[in-house]
């Protein structure tokens, strides 16, 4: 894929025609980029003209920080402030956590959406195994063999320690630590200009820092991060990008920057992000998430396209999740409705409908809780449910025993 066309450079300028102003605006609404523009036809003004008007409408609203002496900016587009209202709306709702999950429903979840999360960043800096071969390797959790396993595990390692450090404040230390769960206890930050990607990498091609002006753009990150005059999912994106772009590390800066935002997510009290896989998104668009990034950095560090992809990515991983939620919980409504249940109490289908969703099982003190009764009424709906072969022991979680659903029931 070709570069982005790096525009054309612009300064502040007065006097545009009224006419320029209203197309600049209206082109402004959807952000283009100068490397869309330049070929667009029948627009009644030059390119040239066009963007310069863009621009200037652009620095009138623009947010600014500076990372190791260069100004890195973004806009609140329409599109950005729709995206951040409806994740914000749909996390404070409950609509990902609510009734559609269970404890042991969201621990499954959580699981499998961490370990696509892992496969998938790792893929895109260039592991050569993915679906249900490198779900497998994970599970299976044995020292690598290859670079392949190294790089995959060293992914799963390291989106959980960024979730679990979320109490932490970002600085040189933690950022280090990130990419050592990947790159090996030998990572250290870059000591040269020579930087590591794997021969098939999908990550976006920016252009690194010098590696004199790493430790100030370190510090210029920590001290973003914890900006909470920004919206919290602009930071975790703006950070993303921000990794990328410095690239700090000799290697693997791809999947510490993406686990940088989940750390920033997480630290913001986006549990949500634990039951999502925002970078399956980001591979099965690599084309368009390398574009979007690399258009950020042609156009002087102006993020917002950056960020505005990420949002979407999130907004897909969250109605990927809703919906995959929804099938599992309307499969498990049928099975329950096809059983023999009728002379069961609204309780006890309710408990055999969380049986049937919880492939761990249950506890008696959680049905217990759940329904706000006794340990011995708990106790008798479950050997009801074991007397009509719809359930029995299935283990213990520590010192109690679990039961689960066996789907079949005696007449």
């Amino acid at each position: 894929m070709d570069r982005p066309e790096t525009p054309p450079k612009t300064e502040p300028a007065h006097g545009h025609s009224t006419g320029l102003i209203e197309t600049a605006a209206r082109l402004n609404r959807d952000y283009i980029p100068w490397d869309d523009l330049r070929s667009k036809e029948g627009l009644g003004h030059p390119p040239e003209d066009i963007w310069r008007a863009m621009s200037s409408l652009r620095r009138a609203t623009r947010s600014t920080v500076h990372i190791g002496k260069i100004a890195f900016s973004w806009n609140l587009t329409p599109a950005i402030i729709s995206r951040l209202h409806n994740i914000d709306m749909g996390h404070s709702g409950g609509k990902v956590t609510g009734h559609r999950l269970n404890r042991h429903t969201r621990k499954t979840f959580s699981v499998d959406a961490t370990m696509d999360e892992s496969v998938a960043s790792a893929v895109l800096a260039g592991a050569q195994l993915h679906g249900p071969e490198a779900k497998k390797f994970l599970r299976e959790g044995r020292p690598p063999r290859n670079g392949t396993e190294s790089l995959l595990g060293g992914t799963y390692s390291l989106i959980g320690l960024a979730r679990s450090n979320a109490d932490k404040e970002l600085d040189p230390d933690l950022l280090l630590m990130f990419n050592r769960a990947v790159s090996g206890p030998g990572a250290r930050y870059r000591d040269s200009d020579d930087i590591i990607t794997a021969g098939e990498s999908r990550e976006p091609l920016l252009t690194p820092f010098p590696r004199r002006k790493i430790p100030g753009a370190v510090a210029d990150m920590a001290a973003f991060a914890a900006d909470e005059s920004n919206h919290p999912l602009v930071r975790a994106f703006a950070l993303e990008y921000m990794v990328l772009r410095v690239a700090p590390f000799a290697e693997n800066n791809g999947p510490t920057a993406r686990a940088a935002a989940s750390w920033c997510m997480a630290r913001n009290g986006y549990g949500i992000d634990t039951f999502l896989s925002i970078s399956s998104v980001r591979r099965s668009r690599s084309a368009r998430y390398r574009r979007m990034f690399e258009i950020s950095e042609a156009e002087d560090d102006d993020m917002t396209y950056a960020v505005s992809f990420c949002l979407e990515a999130m907004e897909e991983a969250i109605s990927a999740f809703v919906s995959n939620a929804d099938r599992r919980y309307r499969e498990s409504a049928d099975l329950l409705e096809g059983l023999s249940v009728a002379d069961l109490n609204l309780r006890q289908k309710t408990i055999l409908s969380d049986m049937i969703r919880s492939p761990t099982g249950l506890t008696i003190g959680e049905i217990a809780a759940k329904h706000q009764v006794s340990y011995q009424t708990a106790r008798a709906d479950l050997i009801l449910l074991d007397r009509r072969g719809l359930a029995r022991k299935g283990g213990r979680e520590g010192h109690r025993d679990t039961y689960v659903y066996t789907g079949s029931p005696r007449p």
